[in-house]
């Protein structure tokens, strides 16, 4: 292990361009730091230490005093003037910064500090180690010229192919036991990623599978596995390997029992359970039970999805204005140049790891303008929920306030309203001692959050009347006819049935939202807080994730719709409804990793669809794919 990074790879510091203001002078506050503006304790240790002139900007003080007054240590000062500490002993910012803050475990902060130390410290690869988080000695212990640091960092498939290049009869057994494992990824379409790269930027589908790599060689018979959609982020192409992976499992004698809404892995069981018909309260109900074969003859929302073809978009694009994307090399991109049309939906599609992702980087890079909405968590605490990321608490907080007369604070679960047994979180927490700590609904709020002040105000609706936790407990439609007077409230809730995302409650906690349902999160409140006819460039990672085909065509109308307000949309999916229904697609592949990173296809739907060179496009070019899956359940009766 390298002991300069504790094996991390990475060390945190100071970025300089952040922390100071080189404009301003020190009494102007151009230390950018709460503990280091004007007037602070420590603001003053920089003025009365005599190093330089406060009044001078930072620009123009000479280079000597700018590196003392950053990086001194222990500096004995020779002439402090009157207010600084007697002992005469002087440290600069950084030091400060990281001793205080970087290098103290369970540092107390202030929000303002949160918010300043992300800004203006960076992570940049160890200097020691370059990031290989392995000392000297293992760095230079090497097989077939590479450490073990750099043959973690080959992709999946390269390391098998590195593996298999030792011949070494000592280590045999090892290599057959790495190699079994490795093509165990592989197959179950993880053949892309990196052994170095960390678990917790995975994705959930990523991860799921990584779980499921463990059992695929365990003896383990008799077991039941519950899996929640295990296609995610996967190609058509990835979903057949994946397939062969859970047909092993259930081989093996255990039994596979799987959340999903891919049509081409239902169109794979042995049995189907679909509940419906709607979402939330208008769901519940079972739909359809038994053979998959029989459920394209049903009128269900799945039987219909199976029953009915794929229509590619036949409209033609005419816009002549492009966004440009020029010699992208980063990481697998080998050198690709393309154009994006403005005021259209386009599609990045191609296999997982074939370089989607790196496309959309370097087009944020070379584009500042554009906006990226990712899956990635909202900046938020635990409490976080819709009704407060959507900024919708104001208005229902003030509806009540103005009914009781008592303060908005009353209706706020992190306010005076909060539960006073379980401080507004609707749980208790149990200390078990030596075991994970357990978690049960309060006994006084029974769950609801709030205390009997604020649950005694109650709105009224025709014959019902709602209090603060109903509102929050309530569907969306019910909550529209609450606040039919209210644009706001109106507006939010317009856009989450658009985006499929109708069937959640405001109250719902981020922190139980999978990163689909976050994207979309995302996706509405950037549009509340944006006029639609502006020309923005949206970039959308995998939107689809977790729809029903019924949802993913409402979603991509609602994409068209934001394009023909002047909305640039630039899709990255695998799904193949939300390919076809694209103005533009751009094809990136052909395979994974070093396989992939060039542009296979440019064009449209149609024209993806017959391109003979596009994995993609042969699942377009199957026949209608919808028809295909139904025609294969009907006269195979697949697993």
């Amino acid at each position: 292990m390298c002991m300069d990074c504790s094996g991390l790879g990475y060390v945190d510091d100071i970025d300089l361009q952040e922390l100071i203001d080189a404009d301003r002078s020190l009494n102007e506050g151009a230390v950018r730091f709460p503990s280091f503006e004007p007037g602070t304790y420590r603001w003053k240790r920089l003025v009365f230490s005599g190093i330089s002139d406060p009044a001078i900007p930072w620009k123009d003080l000479p280079e000597l005093e700018r590196e003392l007054l950053l990086y001194g240590r222990g500096v004995r000062l020779e002439h402090p003037l009157t207010g600084y500490p007697k002992h005469g002993v002087f440290d600069g910012v950084i030091p400060r910064l990281k001793v205080s803050y970087l290098e103290k475990a369970n540092a107390k902060t202030t929000e303002k500090e949160d918010a300043a130390l992300r800004r203006i410290v960076k992570r940049v690869p160890c200097p020691h180690c370059h990031g290989q988080r392995i000392n000297g000695p293992a760095r230079d212990s090497k097989i077939n010229g590479l450490n073990i640091a750099e043959a973690s960092h080959l992709s999946i498939d390269e390391c098998a192919t590195f593996i298999e290049g030792i011949s070494d009869k000592v280590t045999q057994a090892p290599r057959e036991a790495i190699l079994a494992r490795l093509n165990n990824m592989h197959d179950i379409g993880l053949g892309y990623l990196s052994l170095d790269r960390p678990t917790d930027t995975l994705s959930g589908g990523e991860a799921q599978r990584l779980r499921l790599v463990c059992l695929l060689d365990a003896p383990i018979t008799d077991a039941t596995f519950v899996m929640d959609e295990p296609s995610s982020g996967l190609h058509p192409a990835d979903i057949e390997r994946l397939l062969r992976s859970l047909r092993k499992l259930r081989d093996s004698g255990n039994t596979v029992i799987i959340v999903e809404h891919n049509l081409q892995i239902l169109a794979a069981c042995d049995h189907i359970i679909e509940l419906g018909p709607g979402a939330g309260d208008k769901g519940g109900r079972v739909l359809f039970e038994g053979d998959p074969r029989r459920l394209p003859d049903r009128d269900t929302p799945t039987g219909n999805a199976l029953r009915e073809g794929i229509q590619l978009n036949q409209q033609s694009l005419t816009t002549p204005e492009v966004i440009k994307v020029t010699h992208a090399s980063y990481n697998n991109l080998k050198d690709v140049s393309v154009s994006f049309p403005v005021g259209a939906l386009t599609v990045i599609s191609g296999v997982a790891g074939s370089g989607k992702s790196s496309l959309a980087s370097v087009l944020a890079r070379q584009h500042p303008e554009v906006t990226v909405i990712d899956q990635m968590p909202l900046a938020a605490s635990s409490r976080s929920s819709l009704l407060t990321v959507l900024g919708l608490d104001t208005p229902i907080r003030e509806a009540f306030s103005k009914i009781s007369g008592l303060r908005a604070s009353w209706f706020s679960a992190n306010g005076k309203g909060a539960c006073s047994l379980c401080k507004g979180r609707g749980t208790t927490r149990v200390d078990m001692a030596f075991m994970d700590d357990v978690q049960t609904r309060c006994e006084r709020c029974g769950g609801r959050r709030f205390n009997e002040t604020a649950m005694a105000v109650r709105l009224p609706l025709a014959s019902q009347r709602f209090t603060i936790a109903d509102i929050l407990d309530s569907g969306l439609d019910q909550i529209s006819e609450l606040f039919a007077d209210q644009d706001e409230v109106l507006t939010v809730i317009f856009l989450l049935q658009r985006v499929g995302l109708g069937y959640l409650t405001l109250g719902r906690t981020l922190n139980t939202l999978s990163g689909g349902e976050l994207q979309r999160i995302k996706l509405v409140r950037f549009l509340k807080e944006h006029q639609w006819d502006q020309k923005h460039v949206l970039v959308l990672d995998e939107i689809t994730t977790g729809l029903h085909p019924k949802d993913v065509e409402q979603m991509m109308r609602f994409l068209r719709h934001l394009t023909t307000k002047g909305v640039t949309i630039i899709a990255i999916d695998h799904n193949p409804e939300a390919i076809a229904q694209a103005d533009y697609n751009i094809d990136i592949g052909p395979g994974a990793g070093a396989q992939g990173g060039t542009v296979v296809f440019e064009g449209t739907p149609r024209g993806l669809a017959d391109c003979p060179s596009s994995l993609t496009g042969s699942w377009l070019q199957k026949g209608a794919i919808r028809r295909h899956w139904t025609n294969e359940m009907r006269g195979q009766g697949i697993v």
